[in-house]
């Protein structure tokens, strides 16, 4: 099972050659989340001969932010733009790519480099609901406007466990 869900703050400096923001394998045995050169969130995955490309219907705008959020269940995959499902699909199949790096920024497999800013990367192993990641990014947007107040009258996203996720990366890429 390979459920998994990646989100984070997006600002391109440009969409040529189609920028990875995250992606995982090597030349045949990959998956990935870009922008297309049209603006748009997508998805591309492939191994075992096959692969399979789909994405969004929000065209985004170089040079704004966005928060993205990619969410692979193992048989439907999400796409959500600002916390709100852009495109839902049935996913094709995931390629395991256990034991290969994991890239922010970039792909191995076509040297896919993005220009811009990426901050607050999320990688968690399992799938996030739709509820979940609106509060995600409601949570993440409050705490980016107020500069780290209190957001505590919004329903911030928590673990199983109950601990809150914590995390932040910002990462410039020329």
């Amino acid at each position: 099972n390979f459920a998994h869900s990646v989100s984070f703050w997006s600002n391109a400096g440009s969409f040529a050659n189609t920028p990875y923001y995250v992606s995982r394998g090597e030349t045949n045995n990959h998956w990935g989340y870009y922008i297309s050169a049209t603006g748009l969130a997508s998805t591309y995955s492939q191994g075992g001969g096959s692969s399979c490309t789909n994405s969004g219907g929000t065209t985004m705008v170089v040079g704004n932010w966005y928060f993205l959020t990619y969410v692979w269940n193992t048989t439907h995959m999400k796409i959500y733009v600002n916390g709100k499902v852009d495109k839902d699909w049935t996913a094709c199949t995931m390629i395991d790519t256990n034991g290969h790096a994991l890239y922010v920024g970039t792909d191995e497999a076509n040297n896919r480099d993005m220009t811009g800013y990426v901050d607050e990367v999320a990688i968690i192993n399992r799938s996030l609901t739709d509820s979940e990641v609106r509060n995600l990014y409601y949570y993440s947007l409050c705490q980016k406007q107020l500069g780290g107040t209190d957001c505590s009258d919004i329903d911030f996203f928590r673990t199983n466990d109950n601990e809150l996720l914590n995390w932040s990366m910002v990462k410039e890429v020329p």
